[in-house]
């Protein structure tokens, strides 16, 4: 694997675990500079398609907006605005172009977070789990 690129993707996985809006919104950006070199790199995928999760979840409104959890957000609806609905949809595409057959407990970890915002919480578990056994 390219050691330029695991810096790249540790350190955008520390951003990404500041749970900040800038922290996101960094995330997302070296995850892009990776899949700019290497458009099938799987850790970028899923990490970039769960700062797209989080978008919606905390940010859906942009940078001023109150983040909120994910329960807050399924409950409140704003993972049905148009904001929201776009980010998930790019998550999914995302995880789309990740190998079907690639069931590594990061691809497993970033589709049970879509999973849980799209509210299907059997299949979140169900990929969760998988996580887990990785």
């Amino acid at each position: 694997p390219d050691l330029s690129a695991q810096i790249l993707i540790e350190r955008a996985q520390d951003y990404y675990a500041q749970y900040s809006y800038g922290g996101n919104e960094r995330a997302a950006a070296l995850y892009e500079r990776v899949l700019s070199a290497d458009t099938d790199n799987t850790e970028a995928l899923a990490g970039l398609a769960m700062t797209e999760v989080q978008r919606a979840v905390r940010w859906s409104g942009g940078p001023a907006s109150v983040p909120a959890t994910l329960g807050a957000a399924l409950a409140d609806g704003r993972l049905r605005s148009q904001n929201a609905q776009a980010a998930l949809d790019r998550a999914e595409r995302l995880l789309a172009r990740a190998n079907a057959n690639d069931d590594s407990a990061v691809l497993s970890q970033a589709r049970g977070l879509l999973a849980s915002a799209r509210g299907d919480l059997a299949s979140a578990a169900k990929a969760y789990r998988r996580a887990l056994k990785r």
